[in-house]
């Protein structure tokens, strides 16, 4: 039998949680909210939750406890009970969610340091947290609340596009230096090629007027031939 009424559904929507959803996340936080009337329930809950999760999941489980208290301290302002709820057993907590992949313990570590920076929990309980955090990683990033910084492959190089091969002094794009050059042709020129015909056309023209001009064989002969002189009587 559940101890309070919200306690099968809280649950099953923490089990839910497998990876960084914030749909889902948020979806915790509002039901935090909505169930604040039994606020000291839905932390035990939380903080068993963080116990048993698997590794890859401790991150999300602190990704939880952020929003929750975000939330609340938004909706209720001072009146949230939250923030002082974790708190009491908020090292305890992170004792167990600092186990969790390397590459998850900056992201842990920023969230740590926005806590620190904003002041959301009393430095007697973050400074604990900060130290375990360093301990586990020296060299850690994160806990003073710096936007996370994408890390560049060295394998992979800029490569310039091809058309700005052509603009660097001294280098010819092949693609370029093969293209025929392009031919000046004035436009008086273009414009009076397209009106007048073709010498093609021109000359099968001029066959054409010739034969039926031309003067046929015989008449041609006699016009070529003198006549003979004759003889005066």
């Amino acid at each position: 039998m559940p101890t309070w009424p919200g306690e099968k559904e809280f649950e099953k929507a923490l089990a839910t949680l497998k990876s960084r959803s914030g749909s889902k996340i948020n979806a915790v936080a509002k039901m935090g909210v909505k169930y604040a009337k039994y606020y000291k329930f839905v932390v035990h809950a939380v903080e068993r939750w963080c116990k048993k999760c698997k590794p890859p999941v401790k991150v999300v489980a602190v990704y939880v406890i952020d929003a929750i208290c975000r939330h609340s301290r938004k909706e209720f302002k001072e009146k949230d009970m939250y923030v002082d709820r974790f708190a009491r057993k908020l090292e305890n907590s992170f004792a167990s969610l600092i186990d969790c992949p390397e590459e998850d313990l900056d992201s842990i570590a920023r969230v740590v340091g926005v806590w620190t920076t904003r002041k959301i929990f009393p430095p007697e309980v973050i400074t604990p947290i900060r130290s375990m955090i360093i301990e586990q990683n020296p060299d850690v990033t994160g806990l003073d609340g710096e936007p996370k910084k994408k890390r560049k492959r060295h394998d992979e190089k800029k490569k310039p596009p091809p058309s700005s091969l052509s603009r660097k002094k001294g280098v010819v794009d092949p693609a370029v230096a093969l293209r025929p050059p392009p031919m000046d042709v004035p436009a008086g020129a273009a414009a009076a090629s397209a009106r007048t015909p073709s010498s093609a056309t021109n000359a099968a023209t001029n066959d054409d007027q010739k034969s039926i001009t031309q003067t046929p064989p015989a008449a041609a002969a006699n016009f070529l031939e003198p006549e003979p002189n004759k003889r005066r009587t």
